[in-house]
């Protein structure tokens, strides 16, 4: 709203949706286009894989 930048990382989107008391709590991922090239689909991937393991273990610290 104030146009001020904020870093949202795997980490802190668990900690906002904590907060926000979710049910369901999601991690990122990126979703490229169907017919992307492999060379765009596997570091894309793999981003998402690191992100999920992020989120899970955050997740999991504050859920001893």
């Amino acid at each position: 709203i104030d146009g001020s930048k904020h870093v949202l990382t795997p980490e802190r989107s668990i900690e906002i949706q904590e907060v926000l008391g979710a049910d369901v709590i999601m991690a990122f991922d990126e979703c490229p286009p169907a017919m992307s090239e492999r060379s765009y689909m596997e570091p894309s991937l793999a981003r998402t894989t690191r992100w999920l393991q992020r989120c899970v273990k955050a997740w999991k610290a504050g859920h001893p």
